[in-house]
C-alpha cells in the first residue's frame, strides 16, 4: 500500500516483493480531502498552487515507480472525500488520470471506493455517485482501466445475489474489477464470518470482470481491525482464514490425471490460468484461456 511516507522505503519493499514474485498495487495517488492531506491545508485558498502541487505529486510518484506496479489507485473515495474537486472542479480528476498514464503508460489505472458492494444497490447514494463518477470520467476521456471495490464488510452482509447485481451493473463500463480492501468485521461470529468469506469470494471469483481480491491485511498484529485478520497474534489460522485457504489453495485448482483416447487425445475442463501438463515424464507449460487451449506433446 503506497500512501504517505518515503519512496525510498517503498522501493526497498518493492525489491523484496519482486524477489519473491509478488505483484504490488499502488494506493493511492489522490485521496482528495484536507483530512487526508493536512500538509496541504495552507493551499485551500490557492487553487493554482493546489492544482500544481497535486499534478507534480502524481508525475513524480508514478514516474519514480514506473514499471514496478501492476495498478495505481488514482483517486480514492470520491463520494466522502471531494475537497479537492470542490476547489478545482471535477474536470481535474480527468487530468490526474492523464498525468498518471503519461508517467507510466503500462500500469493499470483505477478508481477506488467503499460502500458499494458492502451495501448493495438498493437506495444506495454512495453506489449511484460512484457509477456517475465513473461514467463522467469515461465520457470525458480519462484513461481509466479498472474499478476498485473496497469490501470493508460490516454487520450488514450483502446477500450473494445482490453482490452479483452490483458487479453486473458496473459491468456496463467494460472495465476490469478488483476487490481492493477485503475484511469482514463481525464480532464473536466466527462461523458466520467464515461462511461469508466463502460466499463473498466465490461470487467475486465467478464474475467475468473481477481480476483479483486483495485482503486489507492478514495478521492481527498488523491490521487496522485485528478481529478481521486471517491469522491471530500467535499465527493460528482462524476459521475465515481457512475458508480463504480452502478456496485459493484447494478448490480453485485443477489437478487431474487423464488417459488419452484411441486418437491420442485427452480433454479437461479446468480453471483459467497457468498449468504444467505432464506426459510420460515430460512437462509442458500451458495457459488455459477462456476460448480453450490445445497442447501438443510429441
Amino acid at each position: 500500500r503506497i500512501h504517505r511516507g518515503s519512496l525510498d522505503r517503498v522501493e526497498k519493499d518493492l525489491d523484496w516483493l519482486d524477489a519473491n514474485s509478488i505483484p504490488a498495487r499502488g494506493h493511492v495517488l489522490v485521496w482528495p480531502s484536507w483530512q487526508m492531506n493536512k500538509h496541504m491545508e495552507d493551499l485551500k485558498g490557492k487553487p493554482d498552487a493546489l492544482r500544481e502541487a497535486i499534478r507534480q505529486h502524481i508525475t513524480r510518484t508514478v514516474g519514480r515507480l514506473k514499471g514496478r506496479l501492476v495498478d495505481w489507485d488514482v483517486i480514492n473515495e470520491p463520494y466522502n472525500n471531494h475537497d479537492f474537486m470542490d476547489v478545482l472542479g471535477n474536470a481535474e480528476m480527468i487530468e490526474w488520470f492523464k498525468l498518471a498514464r503519461a508517467a507510466d503508460p503500462k500500469v493499470k489505472l483505477y478508481i477506488n471506493d467503499f460502500g458499494v458492494l458492502e451495501s448493495g444497490l438498493g437506495n444506495n447514494r454512495h453506489a449511484e455517485h460512484y457509477f456517475k463518477t465513473i461514467q463522467y470520467l469515461i465520457d470525458n476521456g480519462a484513461p481509466l482501466d479498472g474499478i476498485g471495490f473496497q469490501g470493508h464488510v460490516g454487520t450488514r452482509l450483502t446477500p450473494p445475489v445482490d453482490l452479483l447485481a452490483v458487479l453486473d451493473k458496473f459491468s456496463v463500463f467494460d472495465k476490469r474489477f478488483k476487490i481492493t480492501e477485503l475484511d469482514i468485521n463481525l464480532n464473536n461470529e466466527d462461523d458466520l464470518r467464515a461462511d461469508y468469506m466463502r460466499d463473498f469470494m466465490t461470487v467475486c471469483f465467478s464474475h467475468d470482470k473481477v481480476d483479483g481480491i486483495l485482503h486489507w491485511g492478514f495478521w492481527s498484529e498488523r491490521h487496522w481491525l485485528p478481529n478481521t485478520a486471517l491469522f491471530n497474534k500467535e499465527w493460528n489460522l482462524l476459521p475465515h482464514g481457512k475458508a480463504y485457504e480452502d478456496l485459493v489453495l484447494k478448490s480453485w485448482w485443477t489437478d487431474m490425471t487423464l488417459t488419452t483416447d484411441a486418437s491420442g487425445e485427452a480433454r479437461v475442463r479446468g480453471f483459467l490460468g497457468d498449468y504444467n501438463v505432464v506426459v510420460g515424464g515430460k512437462t509442458v507449460p500451458a495457459t488455459l484461456v477462456r476460448d480453450g487451449t490445445t497442447v501438443v506433446v510429441k
